[in-house]
């Protein structure tokens, strides 16, 4: 959706992405854990919450929009495409899920 909504850069610095534009700032990274994800907005802005279900929200404040998801292994994979990891990367999936946050500003 990012790319085509506005395109940027994408930077890996595994196993983090970031995904930059005009509009819309993307990183996505691995963790071993769930996170509330209402705990993750920022408390500067009046967030409201458009869009909640486990371990998916979406909010909106002014012009900006974030969205936040923690899906497994099996979704990143769909999603972007499994590469050909080398063994030892293979270990860097175990027993983690898939976090991103977008930023998407109008």
């Amino acid at each position: 959706m990012r790319e085509f909504y506005s395109p940027g850069v994408i930077q890996f610095n595994k196993p983090n992405l970031t995904f930059t534009s005009d509009r819309v700032v993307s990183h996505e990274t691995l963790i071993d854990k769930n996170l509330l994800l209402e705990s993750l907005l920022p408390q500067s802005y009046n967030w409201h919450i458009v869009y909640k279900k486990t371990n998916e929200l979406i909010a909106t404040s002014g012009e900006d929009s974030l969205i936040y998801f923690i899906k497994p292994i099996s979704e990143m994979v769909q999603a972007n495409g499994l590469f050909d990891y080398k063994d030892k990367d293979k270990r860097l999936l175990e027993n983690k899920s898939w976090y991103v946050i977008t930023k998407i500003h109008k």
